[in-house]
């Protein structure tokens, strides 16, 4: 019955001269809609997707009181005895209130991304790093500065130790030149020889670290500009090299085991939840649907910002270890520490997708129910049209319109 009813054959129209015109959208219906047609429109609304067991709303206890038990499926009282021992364990250590517990949450994740900084080796990381313990005690972080030299030498870390000392000269030199600076503005022949042994001095110091020394002219010029590092170009080449090529290896690593895994968890939570409405909706709506589901999985995520922050730095360790292991040609396990991760973001994300297609499936058969009742009503308000020269008699016509699978990919295509 529906396809005689929205059919796609032209419109032909049988009405009396004297009958006023009739709008082309609003056609005949004589018959109410067909058994099968309301059996579409229902199966269709009770095929939305289900709940999962442990996503329901928490009830209140007086209305799952029976007598003197509780009515509580499965799943939630295994959660609920998982809570409990977890409760239990944390109150060893501290009253596990929501407060306190975030407040430890927060302090763990600084924490964990203060090492990932200082553990990463990278300049900017470190610079954030002596930042924050630098606001944190002035005073603390002055006696670490004096102290480093010493500790290095103790541990036989002669590379960094030579740089500080490097640094240090250099600023000395700096400073011994600008001292001298209007010495050797001074034509030679009238400097006193305390001024020529001041200017000597400064020569000496610079050449006893670079191997050279500056003239007049150039003490001159180094008064008014700061001097600048000495940079090795080719160093600076072959660690741009390298990073290069560690960039292009890590990005494979993390589309393959860790970007890559997420997507396939995501896409196959996606995929199970919208596995009941299969054929209940055209493919292009299917796929639309699918597509909000996965921007409204990204949008919940990115709303729990703390979580979301502990896998970024989780991941951002995990690559400073895949490059430590690549610059080093050495063999590292990268799977115990990958697994919890991505395990972690399917359990996150298992929990979040059936609520987000319960809830888009549920309005995209209110939708087709909505479309399909305003339909059911034009089609009657037509039928109720007469001619008043016939005797108010229906004036017949025949109908066109849309399928059922047409008026989908209209509404929602």
């Amino acid at each position: 019955m529906m396809d005689s009813l929205l059919g796609s054959s032209p419109v032909t129209e049988v009405i009396p001269q004297e009958a006023p015109p009739v709008d082309p959208d609003a056609p005949d219906l004589t018959e109410e809609p067909s058994p099968n047609e309301v059996e579409e429109t229902e199966e269709l609304a009770e095929n939305e997707v289900p709940p999962a067991d442990d996503d329901e709303e928490d009830e209140d206890l007086a209305s799952i009181k029976d007598g003197k038990k509780y009515r509580v499926n499965s799943t939630k009282m295994k959660r609920l005895l998982e809570a409990s021992k977890m409760v239990k364990a944390v109150q060893e250590h501290f009253e596990p209130t929501p407060e306190a517990l975030l407040e430890h949450y927060g302090a763990a994740t600084s924490y964990k991304n203060m090492t990932t900084d200082f553990r990463s080796a990278d300049p900017t990381n470190i610079t954030e790093f002596m930042n924050h313990w630098s606001g944190e005690s002035p005073e603390g972080f002055a006696v670490l500065a004096q102290n480093l030299p010493a500790f290095l030498a103790n541990k036989g870390m002669t590379g960094p130790l030579q740089n500080i000392e490097r640094q240090v000269l250099g600023v000395a030199v700096q400073r011994a030149y600008n001292e001298v600076a209007q010495i050797a503005a001074i034509p030679e022949k009238d400097r006193s020889a305390a001024e020529k042994a001041q200017l000597y001095r400064a020569q000496a110091l610079d050449y006893a670290l670079n191997k050279t020394y500056k003239k007049d002219t150039e003490i001159q010029q180094m008064a008014s500009r700061p001097r600048g590092p000495q940079i090795d170009q080719e160093r600076q080449r072959f660690e741009q090299q390298q990073k290069n090529f560690h960039d292009s290896r890590w990005a494979d690593f993390d589309q393959q085991y860790i970007t890559g895994a997420k997507e396939s968890a995501l896409n196959g939570a996606i995929d199970a939840a919208f596995k009941p409405v299969e054929g209940k909706y055209s493919e292009k709506m299917l796929n639309s649907l699918k597509n909000s589901a996965r921007r409204d999985v990204e949008d919940a995520i990115s709303k729990r910002s703390e979580w979301k922050r502990n896998q970024d730095i989780e991941i951002q360790d995990i690559q400073r270890e895949f490059r430590q292991a690549l610059k080093t040609n050495s063999k590292t396990n990268l799977a115990t520490r990958i697994e919890p991760l991505v395990g972690d973001y399917r359990i996150v994300i298992n929990r979040l997708v059936p609520g987000i297609v319960k809830g888009l499936t549920g309005a995209a058969t209110k939708a087709v129910v909505d479309e399909s009742n305003a339909n059911h009503d034009r089609l009657a308000r037509g039928a109720r049209q007469t001619a008043p020269s016939a005797g108010g008699t229906t004036a017949p016509r025949k109908v066109q319109g849309e399928n059922y699978k047409q008026a989908l990919d209209r509404v929602f295509g």
